[in-house]
């Protein structure tokens, strides 16, 4: 989820700043169709927007043999913490992860 680095940054900001910056530009990223990125150099994109189909998208990406980006979108991260919709993607996505350690 490249999506995910503004999901870390922005509870940094408010807890920091309170709601001095939490609307600021820097915290606040436009969505990006990422997918669109795979698509253009010959590989496999999907955009995904309902939970349950984030593992469906994964194995239709793994199937097609090419270099993917599975851009899962998400809502904006409420003040007092994640989303219900945030927190279930993310979990039905944890166990596609791997620890490159």
């Amino acid at each position: 989820m490249v999506k995910g680095f503004e999901h870390v940054i922005r509870p940094s900001v408010y807890m920091a700043y309170e709601d001095k910056y939490f609307d600021s530009l820097a915290v606040n990223l436009a969505f990006i169709h990422y997918e669109k990125l795979a698509e253009m150099f010959g590989g496999y994109g999907e955009l995904v927007e309902d939970p349950d189909q984030i593992v469906p998208a994964i194995e239709r990406a793994i199937a097609s043999g090419k270099p993917a980006i599975v851009n899962v979108r998400v809502e904006d991260i409420l003040k007092d913490g994640y989303s219900t919709r945030t927190k279930v993607m993310a979990t039905a996505f944890a166990p596609y992860c791997r620890d490159y350690e």
